[in-house]
């Protein structure tokens, strides 16, 4: 049984496209890290690479990770009223 330091919305965490990761400040510096594909398989852990502690990432698998016509992920079904997600190229 794991016990995870927080769960966080996948909408908090920050999506960098060219290597499909989602990514959230850990408090020792680093980051938590989940990718993509691992959200499509159902993973819901992000783990940070520095140090012991992990995330629950709370999302919805089966609506929201279809990449969309513009190669992000598809977040709509998670996107509610005031919610705003912004994209860095």
């Amino acid at each position: 049984m794991s016990v995870f330091h927080d769960e966080v919305e996948i909408e908090d965490f920050e999506y960098d496209e060219e290597t499909e990761t989602y990514s959230y400040p850990c408090p020792c510096g680093d980051r938590f890290l989940i990718t993509r594909e691992d959200l499509e398989n159902g993973e819901d852990v992000a783990t940070c690479p520095s140090c012991s502690l992990i995330l629950r990432v709370i999302y919805d698998q089966q609506n929201s990770y279809h990449r969309s016509h513009n190669g992000r992920p598809d977040l709509g079904p998670l996107l509610q009223e005031g919610v705003s997600i912004s994209w860095t190229n």
